[in-house]
């Protein structure tokens, strides 16, 4: 089964003044590894390697700003990964329909042309945990969740694209055609590998704090029984045993996790007949993810990108992400008394947030 993933942007470098002309071991040691790519991706490189999903290349310059309607970003900077899709997120009090978009390099030289794209909307409802998921529970996935509604726009980058920084400028129009103010966002694509400190094979040992105390009814799933017009809250499995996850992060940048337990998984099904819960055999799970990773020293940030999926024991099942599937997207990775300590800040039923810390202890 597929694992949620979260894609999230990343402050990782903050290059400012660009304007867009219309649309205005573990033993105490320390490694140094090479900081991230300051190459400047050419112009050419960038349009035929950065690709705006839905979006259509136009000709000239785009319509200028005529107002100041809300339009937020989260950050000026943002890292992705090479051979990925990433998201161009912003919030706003509007009703956002479109936008204009602008590639450039880090010098502010444009790509012919502008981008007009649809916007995807998001919802401002946290916690979207996916359940039902005895192959890969989200141990390292953090749930979203914003103050306002965010609206996002897809992106690529083709695997053609080497490592450096490009940038885009973009104002956003609502649905009664005011055009916002431009904001600019510098992207750091970084190279695969890096931390030397944190390669090595890792066996999962705990979370601090545990899923079930951030969320209470994270056990549980709802099912709607024969008649019912609101939803009946069951435990969605019993016996889960067996368990054993390993997270190799490679020399080489390479990457892959496998994940194994046996549990017996609610069906929903018979459950639904009587409002009992019924339950299926002992059903066993095993399960590999593999791509590639990223990470510095200088900040410790690590990403990781699937690009495969196996199903050990159903080979039927497995499946190729073609552009990659963004697993971790920046979640502070380091190694302490010889263990594998990765950061992230959670948010719990009540939007408060919370920071949990995964622990991996040395194959």
């Amino acid at each position: 089964m597929k694992k949620q993933n979260y894609l999230f942007l990343a402050a990782a470098l903050m290059v400012a003044g660009f304007t867009f002309n219309a649309c205005k071991k573990d033993n105490g040691t320390t490694i140094s590894a090479p900081p991230a790519s300051a190459r400047e991706i050419p112009v050419d490189e960038i349009k035929n390697g950065v690709t705006i999903t839905g979006g259509t290349l136009k000709t000239g310059s785009a319509p200028a700003p005529n107002s100041n309607i809300n339009f937020e970003v989260a950050s000026n900077s943002q890292s992705v990964t090479q051979n990925s899709d990433f998201e161009i997120n912003f919030k706003s009090t509007a009703n956002i329909t479109k936008a204009y978009l602008q590639l450039k390099d880090a010098s502010g030289n444009k790509i012919d042309g502008y981008y007009e794209v649809p916007v995807n909307t998001g919802s401002s409802s946290p916690n979207r945990l996916a359940k039902k998921q005895p192959s890969k529970p989200n141990k390292l996935a953090s749930p979203r969740t914003d103050s306002l509604p965010y609206y996002s726009i897809d992106a690529n980058v083709a695997p053609t694209v080497a490592a450096g920084t490009f940038c885009y400028s973009y104002c956003v129009v609502d649905d009664q055609g005011n055009i916002s103010q431009v904001q600019t966002v510098c992207v750091t694509i970084a190279s695969w590998g890096g931390n030397p400190n944190i390669v090595g094979e890792w066996v999962f040992e705990k979370n601090v704090p545990e899923m079930n105390t951030i969320y209470p009814d994270f056990d549980s799933t709802y099912v709607f029984c024969n008649g019912s017009t609101a939803p009946t809250g069951f435990i969605y499995e019993l016996d889960r045993s067996n368990e054993e996850w390993l997270f190799v992060l490679n020399a080489d940048g390479t990457y892959y996790e496998t994940y194994k337990s046996t549990s017996r998984p609610l069906n929903d099904s018979l459950t639904q007949v009587n409002c009992t819960a019924v339950y299926d055999n002992p059903t066993n799970f095993h399960d590999k993810y593999s791509g590639n990773w990223s990470s510095n020293t200088t900040d410790n940030k690590l990403y990781v990108v699937d690009y495969k999926h196996e199903d050990l024991i159903n080979p039927a099942n497995n499946y190729d992400y073609t552009n990659g599937s963004v697993y971790l997207d920046g979640q502070v990775a380091v190694v302490v008394n010889n263990k594998l300590v990765i950061t992230d800040t959670w948010f719990d039923n009540n939007n408060n947030p919370v920071e949990v810390k995964t622990y991996f202890k040395r194959k």
